[in-house]
């Protein structure tokens, strides 16, 4: 049992760091784009980042801002399928 909880502790790398809004929500035949503003400052293009719990790529970023697509997949098996306007996330 000691073995199985030191992995998973090694698992969890992540802390809530940030806090953000979606401003914006485009909808396509097969994934999403959510624009969301936050404060990151030292964002890059393929960064993993954690949104509402699930894992998305950063696209593109700017000031106070960053886009993540997201796939049908994950449409399917998240929440993120139900956001269909502005909402506060970590």
């Amino acid at each position: 049992m000691e073995l199985l909880a030191e992995r998973i502790q090694i698992l969890f790398t992540g802390m809530i760091d940030h806090s953000g809004m979606i401003t914006q929500v485009a909808r396509y035949d097969s994934h999403c784009r959510f624009t969301i503003q936050t404060h990151f400052s030292d964002l890059v293009s393929g960064e993993s980042i954690a949104v509402d719990g699930a894992c998305l790529t950063v696209t593109s970023f700017g000031e106070n801002f960053f886009t993540v697509e997201v796939s049908s997949e994950t449409l399917a098996l998240t929440t993120a399928d139900t956001i269909k306007r502005v909402a506060e996330l970590i």
